[in-house]
């Protein structure tokens, strides 16, 4: 990934924070636009975003050379993505776990305590429905669930 742009020059020390922060924000926000597979002007619709949402009252010509900025820094940059540590699990056995998977898991804790009885609700419909939402958010966050392999069946068993 590309460093962060400079803040602009003529500001105070507090007001070069203040732009410092915001540039690394949305640099990121734009960068993580492009290695999700977004187009170039969606990620810099994003960063400018992230700038409006930061700096309400900042005119639309400064945001949109506060974008340009980022999209130049970051044009050296490849479209693949950097090695993540998150997504790369930390012993070579474990493996990402699918979505079916994830969402079929949270179901069940949802439907059943700790130990293992049925809850007494009316959630047994609503189970998988929320089970998919959770998913959806988990995967929106970034958070990535990595899966044993399966356990060897014992030598005596068929």
């Amino acid at each position: 990934m590309s460093e962060t742009p400079s803040a602009p020059v003529g500001l105070t020390p507090s007001e070069g924070d203040a732009a410092r922060d915001t540039l690394s924000v949305a640099a990121n926000a734009y960068a993580r636009a492009r290695h999700a597979g977004r187009d170039p002007s969606q990620a810099r619709m994003l960063a400018a975003d992230v700038v409006r949402a930061l700096h309400p009252a900042w005119p639309e010509t400064l945001i949109g050379e506060v974008v340009s900025v980022i999209a130049a820094s970051a044009a050296d940059v490849s479209d693949a993505p950097p090695r993540d540590e998150r997504t790369t699990p930390p012993n070579p056995a474990l493996r990402p776990a699918d979505a079916d998977i994830v969402t079929a898991v949270l179901a069940h804790a949802l439907r059943f305590g700790l130990d293992g009885k049925p809850r007494r609700t009316a959630s047994d419909f609503l189970a998988p429905i929320a089970a998919e939402q959770i998913y959806q958010h988990l995967r929106r966050a970034g958070l990535v669930v990595f899966q044993r392999p399966a356990i060897k069946p014992h030598p005596g068993m068929g």
